[in-house]
This record gives C-alpha cells, sequence and structure tokens, in this order.
C-alpha cells in the first residue's frame, strides 16, 4: 500500500511540478513579448521625431 501511496504522491507531484513550469514559463513569455514591444515603440518614436525634425530645417520653396 505504501508503494501505490507513494507513486500517487509522485505523480501528483510531477504535475504540478510540470503544471507550475508551464504557468512560469508562459509569463515570462508575455513579459518578453510585452518588453520587445515597448522597445519597438521607443526605436519607431525616435525615428518619427528625428525624420520630424530634419524636415523642420529643409529649405523652403517658395
Amino acid at each position: 500500500m505504501q508503494r501505490r501511496a507513494a507513486a500517487a504522491y509522485a505523480v501528483f507531484f510531477l504535475v504540478l511540478t510540470i503544471g507550475a513550469y508551464v504557468v512560469v514559463g508562459t509569463q515570462y513569455a508575455a513579459a518578453n513579448n510585452a518588453r520587445a514591444s515597448l522597445w519597438g515603440i521607443i526605436i519607431l518614436s525616435g525615428l518619427t521625431a528625428a525624420t520630424m525634425v530634419g524636415m523642420a530645417y529643409l529649405p523652403v520653396r517658395g
């Protein structure tokens, strides 16, 4: 009976451990995606600002 209980405990422990690993991995992936998106927004904003400042100093025709 103790072997069955130990086996059941081991299976239960593995299920909990794998579930926790999957949940934590999903959270890290979401955080990395958010961080990458933020960097993309920062880079595009910087390029847009540089373009607008550069266009402001173009010569005026007319």
